[in-house]
């Protein structure tokens, strides 16, 4: 989801509105989310293959 996207008010409200916990919606929002820089990804593996290897 783009912020600047048509309708993106109504989408909004409409969460907002719903009344979800901070938990639902860091779990929406980490299922929805497109990162647009996918070297974070790489990053991230790194890491954890680093902290397996420790």
């Amino acid at each position: 989801m783009r912020f600047d996207q048509p309708r993106q008010q109504e989408l909004i409200d409409d969460l907002l509105s719903q009344n979800y916990t901070d938990a639902d919606l860091r779990e929406n929002r980490d299922a929805l989310l497109v990162d647009p820089a996918p070297i974070n990804l790489v990053l991230e593996a790194i890491d954890v293959n680093r902290a397996d290897a420790a």
